[in-house]
C-alpha cells in the first residue's frame, strides 16, 4: 500500500459528508491537475479502491463486472 492507497482508505472510511469525499478523492486522482478526470484516471481510482478494499476480503479480478459496465458506458458516451 503507498501513501495514495493510504489517503483514499482514510477518506473512503472517514465520517465526511459525501461531497467533501468526492472533492478530495477527484483532487487526488487528477493526476495530471487539469481539474478534470479523464476515463483512465476514474478507472485507475477504481483499480485502487478495489485492490485496497479486496486485500482484506478474498481476490477478485479487475477485470470485474461493475468496472467492465462502467468501461463500456464510458464508451458509449464517447462514441455517441
Amino acid at each position: 500500500m503507498d501513501f495514495l492507497d493510504f489517503m483514499l482508505t482514510m477518506i473512503l472510511l472517514s465520517q465526511m459528508r459525501y461531497e467533501v469525499k468526492l472533492k478530495l478523492l477527484f483532487e487526488l486522482c487528477d493526476d495530471d491537475s487539469d481539474n478534470q478526470m479523464s476515463t483512465d484516471d476514474i478507472l485507475d481510482m477504481l483499480k485502487r479502491i478495489e485492490r485496497i478494499f479486496s486485500q482484506d476480503s478474498s481476490r477478485t479480478d479487475l477485470k470485474s463486472t461493475i468496472q467492465n459496465n462502467f468501461v463500456a458506458d464510458r464508451r458509449a458516451e464517447v462514441s455517441y
